[in-house]
This record gives structure tokens, sequence and C-alpha cells, in this order.
């Protein structure tokens, strides 16, 4: 079924041989091709029939049975996702959704207009980085299938705590005495029972009266937060302006989360700003092996993309090694799927995705990815009833308690 709603650049940008295309060819290519789905068992291409579009899934995965008797799964965001499926090409296929899927087509005639040097049967051009990215690719899939990916540990402070919050017995005295043992985490989280963002009518001056303000839960979450931002260093010099760019990010996305989640009802704002503030948590174990590869640590927009293609999937391996709530892990699983719909309701999901949307505003980054309102997140929060100009207008007049969020989290 066809969808009303367009295919943004920057889908298109990650998928070969589009991601050859200049952004302003992207953008115009885009203006015709609409998000489509189907339904488990349905088919997607018939063998039998003459189809002149190739297609790019999206999510889901489909069953292809080759005439020639093979058969194999494709699943979308994967690897050889990336690549088309071109009915037209030698030993055609029917493809037959395996689960619900999302997809779009392509006629070949605006393929071939927009690159007129492409093979008849699509061929995947090599891009510069092509074999870097295809080794990282590699490497980090086989330590995740292995269990053996280098994982930064959750800091001691923010485990204990989270400890003794889920023991029944636990007190506010238990938790402050645990919080009190790091003097710098103990002095932030007093900072935060007297922001202004919380509201408190009544200055606090030790960590007991501080956790009693902020209750158990959220005082985990904010122990968590805070603790965060140690992860983010490394030895090797080279490297250390990105690490602090990936932390300065999280806190801007983590704060605007914060923001949102405030506006929705049944979400909690405090797990928010920690959704948002882990949402490219792999970057870290991506950035540990950058200087093995020494294109990356010479290449800062090379290093991005990597981050960008592999983090999601590293940063969900991170936190099930944390044992995270799954609330967070699939926050950080999906904080990058545009076209995700999980149901009515807003999740922290839906509050990451719009948050990292409106920290692009007047970026580069803006033009590569959809805006506000092109993505289903945007409807499930009171934001949307209000439209994108407003929405941003809301957002901005929320800049004080922001940049009050994000300096109490230690933003560069």
């Amino acid at each position: 079924m066809k969808s009303e709603k367009l295919v943004y650049p920057a889908v298109l940008q990650g998928l070969a041989p589009l991601n050859a295309m200049s952004p302003k060819a992207l953008e115009s290519l885009g203006t015709g091709l609409y998000f489509e789905t189907l339904m488990a068992d349905e088919k997607l291409v018939d063998a039998a029939e003459s189809d002149p579009s190739v297609y790019y899934l999206l999510s889901g995965e489909i069953i292809l049975k080759f005439q020639n008797g093979e058969t194999r799964s494709l699943v979308g965001r994967s690897p050889e996702a990336r690549a088309p499926l071109v009915p037209g090409a030698p030993n055609p296929f029917d493809a037959i959704s395996k689960s619900s899927i999302i997809f779009f087509r392509v006629p070949l005639t605006l393929i071939q207009e927009f690159l007129p040097k492409a093979s008849q049967d699509i061929a995947v051009p090599e891009e510069s980085d092509a074999d870097i990215m295809r080794s990282i690719s590699e490497e980090v899939d086989g330590a995740l299938k292995a269990n053996r990916l280098v994982v930064p540990s959750l800091p001691e402070v923010a485990e204990k705590v989270r400890e003794a919050v889920q023991d029944p017995g636990t007190d506010t005295v238990d938790v402050a005495r645990i919080i009190q043992a790091d003097p710098p985490l103990a002095a932030r989280i007093l900072q935060v029972a007297n922001s202004p963002v919380y509201r408190g009518n009544v200055a606090i001056t030790n960590c007991r009266a501080a956790v009693s303000r902020l209750g158990l839960k959220v005082t985990r979450d904010l122990v968590m937060s805070c603790s965060l931002q140690q992860l983010f260093n490394t030895e090797h010099q080279s490297l250390q302006k990105e690490m602090k760019e990936q932390w300065r990010q999280s806190t801007l996305v983590g704060a605007i989360s914060f923001i949102v989640a405030r506006l929705v009802p049944h979400l909690d704002e405090d797990r928010a700003l920690l959704g948002g503030l882990l949402h490219n948590i792999g970057a870290l174990p991506l950035i540990a092996y950058a200087p093995s590869y020494p294109a990356l640590t010479e290449d800062r927009e090379l290093l991005r993309k990597t981050i960008e293609r592999l983090g999601s999937k590293v940063g969900e391996q991170v936190l099930r090694r944390w044992r995270f709530d799954n609330d967070l892990i699939v926050a950080i699983a999906e904080a990058n799927n545009w076209s995700r719909d999980s149901g009515m309701k807003a999740d922290i999901c839906d509050v990451v995705q719009l948050a990292q949307l409106y920290s692009y505003i007047d970026t580069p980054a803006m033009a590569l990815h959809p805006t506000l309102d092109q993505i289903p997140a945007y409807s499930k929060v009171p934001l949307g009833r209000l439209g994108p100009k407003m929405t941003v207008k809301v957002l901005d007049e929320a800049r004080a308690d922001i940049a009050e969020l994000q300096k109490i989290l230690g933003a560069p």
C-alpha cells in the first residue's frame, strides 16, 4: 500500500547507487517517491511479470525465490539492503514478504536519468571509503556475534545506585550515601535539584534532601545521565575532539528530549533525558576501533559516517550488556529508523527521534534528514497538533532550559 509520505533525501543518501548523486539531485528524485507497505506473505515482486522499477527494502524481511531454485533472505537496514532489488536482472525472482515491510520503488528510467553512467544491472559503485567501511562493518559484526565487542564499563557509582533502587528496602539515606562517595557527582545532583528546570521552591544544601526531592527512580536516571560523561574520553589525541563533539551532541539531544517529554503526560522526562544522552552511545566502541584504521583518525567525516551507519546496532548491544530496560534499548536501536511507527502512543524512542531532528536545525545535517513533521513520531506528541512552525517556536522558547540542562551535564 502506497503512503502519502515522500521518501526524504536522508534515506536515499544511504543507498547505492543513489549515494553517488548530489544532494540537489537526491532532493529532486525524492519528490516522486513514496513509502509503501505490505503485510506478511504478500508478493512484492513477481518473476512472471515485467517490472520497470527497482526496489529498496527499508524494514522487515523478504524471501527471494530465484528461478534456479536458490532462496535467500533480505532484511531491511542490513548492509545488503543498501543495494536495490532489480527484477529485470538475470535470473529473475519472486520476492515475498516474510513480515510486514516498508519499501519504496524507483522507476529504472529515473535512475538512468539521474545516473546516466549507471550500468543496466544497477551495479553498486565503489566509494573511495568502501573497503574501510566494509572491513569495520565485518569486524564489528564478528565481534557482536562472538560476544567479544569491547564495551565500556558502566560507571561504578551508577551501577551501585541502580542496584540500590531495585532493592525494595532501599531508602533515600542509602542512595544519598552512595552518591556522596563521589563528591563531583554529589555536587551535580545538588545542582540538578536546585535547577530552575526542576522548579524547586526551597534551596537544597545536602544530598539526602536532593534525593528526597527528586525521588529514587528519578535520582537513578539522573545519576546515570551525569555519570556518562566520563565514558566520552580517549587516550588518542587525534580523537579527543570527536569525543567532545559526540558528548556535546548527546547532551543537546538529551536536553531536548527532556523538554519534549515534559509535554507528553504519560512520559517521564528524566527517562527521556537519559534516552537522549544514550542515543549515540554506540559511538564509543566504534571510536575505540578507529586507531586500527588510520583513515578514520585522519578523516572525521568518514568516522562520523561509520558511527551513523553502525552506531545504533552497536549501541543496542552496549545497553544489553549494561542490562538496561527494554524501553531504552529500543530507543537506541531504532533512533535513526525514521520510518518507525510503534502505534498511537508516543514512547521514548519517538521523543529521541524528534530531539535529534530539532538539534539538526540550521546545521548541515538538516539537509540530510527528514523534517520534524515527516516522521510518524511527530503526530504522536502534542507538538504535532501545533504544526512545524509553532513546534520550532515552542522549542526555541525552551532554549534557556535546554542550555541549563546541557550545563549541568557538562557539555563542552
